[in-house]
């Protein structure tokens, strides 16, 4: 039975959630599959595959300002962001000194790969929004990895630009489709019964903002809808007038009930949109400040597709 080794990136939830149609696909070809992340992350897979074999390595800790994350926050960043790179080649390399892996897979971990094993990174920022000093290190981390595999169609139907594929890497990238952990098949004919859910997500403390500010548009409002805090760790509901408000659900209960919703209001997070995009409903993306990724997404989607709607976070009071 081969062996392969998975790590997501924990730069918000959208990462790990992403991998587990991957995992559930190497399970379903009889892989034997040992997953590494951080401990939130592992606690958070194990309620997908419980019988799986988990690792603890150290994460990224991006850290988020409350005004978002500007070029000079990104910078200080950056000692700290080379060093987690450090320890995590190190990591790797200790744990292929006892375990023989015939695969390595990385979610956006830069260094989670191994010269002596077939390594391959999952990503859709091939082209990131950044400077070019910032593209020229993102490309060359891409490199290291024997293949790229980007989760969109050959069409770059959702990804854009970002995907585009660079000629110093365009023989190592794979288009693999959109990935997301729930079912779009599955999708039902369901009656509607909310006027919007709102899932929120992403890095603290821009999520609580996120999350504090809806609360606050929609309970001015006379309408029916649920609000996802986006906190798998807590398990809470309450109810206020006619807005219900979970601090997580179940993948099969959050489907439902965005089937039941006329609207969807999330971030331009690349997880959430390939989530939710299959719905063909409205969807309000809102990204967060600073982080040009989903700025791009966000405006491009909305000029692509006539039921997407780009609203800045400094403008959500034009919800309506």
């Amino acid at each position: 039975m081969k062996k392969v080794l998975i790590s997501p990136i924990d730069w918000g939830l959208g990462h790990t959630t992403r991998i587990i149609p991957v995992i559930r696909n190497l399970l379903n070809q009889n892989y034997q599959v040992d997953i590494a992340g951080t401990s939130f992350q592992i606690d958070f897979l194990k309620s997908y595959f419980p019988k799986l074999n988990y690792l603890e390595t150290i994460g990224y800790n991006i850290h988020y300002s409350e005004k978002g994350m500007d070029f000079w926050s990104v910078v200080k960043q950056f000692p700290k962001f080379f060093k987690t790179v450090e320890k995590e080649k190190t990591f790797v390399a200790e744990i292929l000194k006892n375990t023989n892996y015939d695969l390595i897979i990385s979610d956006s971990r830069y260094a989670f790969r191994n010269n002596n094993v077939k390594s391959v990174i999952i990503t859709h920022q091939i082209n990131i929004e950044a400077n070019i000093i910032a593209r020229k290190i993102n490309r060359n981390f891409l490199n290291k990895f024997d293949e790229i595999w980007v989760p969109d169609d050959e069409y770059r139907s959702l990804s854009g630009k970002l995907s585009y594929p660079h000629l110093l890497l365009q023989h190592k990238i794979k288009y693999i489709g959109q990935l997301s952990r729930f079912s779009p098949e599955k999708t039902t004919n369901l009656a509607l019964r909310y006027d919007f859910t709102a899932i929120c997500s992403g890095p603290e403390p821009q999520k609580s903002i996120f999350y504090n500010e809806i609360v606050k548009i929609f309970s001015k409002q006379n309408k029916k809808g649920v609000i996802l805090k986006g906190c798998p760790e807590e398990n809470e509901k309450t109810a206020n007038n006619q807005i219900t408000i979970y601090s997580h659900l179940r993948d099969d209960l959050l489907w439902q009930t965005v089937q039941q919703s006329k609207v969807i209001i999330c971030r331009s997070g690349y997880s959430s949109i390939m989530d939710f995009f299959p719905l063909n409903k409205p969807m309000i993306l809102i990204p967060t400040p600073f982080q040009t990724e989903q700025e791009y997404l966000a405006e491009y989607l909305s000029k692509k597709y006539s039921n997407i709607i780009f609203i800045p976070q400094n403008e959500m009071h034009k919800i309506k």
